[in-house]
């Protein structure tokens, strides 16, 4: 094999080495972010249900909240009931 196609090769594989890694540092940032929204949502004192997440976390963060988004808050926040010992309270009370 020739040194010009071994050379274009290590150049792709590093292309897709800086490019993985760009994507794992953004998912590392919106968890990070999350964990924060998170916090500042616990800490207002507002109780937190599925229906209204959302909602909350959107007066504290101005990034879209999507699906994904919402079921590592709702996780996030269960980790810190449970640890307190509280319970995430359903619609009808």
């Amino acid at each position: 094999m020739s040194n010009y196609l071994k050379k274009g090769r290590r150049t792709s594989l590093i292309g897709r080495k800086k490019n993985t890694k760009k994507h794992i540092d953004r998912m590392y940032k919106v968890l990070h972010q999350l964990d924060l929204v998170a916090q500042a949502m616990i800490q207002s004192g507002v109780a937190i249900r599925e229906s209204n997440v959302v909602e909350e976390a959107a007066k504290y963060t101005d990034a879209e909240i999507g699906q994904y988004e919402k079921m590592i808050l709702l996780s996030k926040v269960k980790q810190v009931y449970d640890e307190l010992g509280l319970e995430i309270k359903d619609e009808e009370e």
